[in-house]
């Protein structure tokens, strides 16, 4: 990947024809998918379901290796126990 696309200068723009340099990879687009499925699962919209969606998309054996890549987690756990009201 970094070899035929980011070090890459055949990559140009169409209109262009000067190249494109790419800095982000797949592994970023994996990661904000699974933290959309995990964001989703623990919403109010989405069904509860016994299962992480995001473990399971990433075909991960252990939650601890899904946490490395949900990383907007932490964030909405916060805001989910700021929103609790205790009377």
């Amino acid at each position: 990947m970094e070899r035929n696309v980011k070090d890459s200068d055949k990559i140009t723009d169409p209109f262009t024809k000067k190249p494109i340099k790419v800095t982000e990879d797949f592994y970023s687009w994996k990661h904000l998918f699974l933290d959309k499925l995990d964001k989703f699962q623990n919403s109010l919209e989405a069904p509860i379901i016994p299962i992480n969606l995001a473990q399971g998309m990433a075909s991960h054996l252990s939650p601890e290796t899904t946490k490395k890549y949900t990383i907007g987690k932490s964030d909405r756990n916060k805001e989910y126990l700021k929103k609790i009201s205790i009377k």
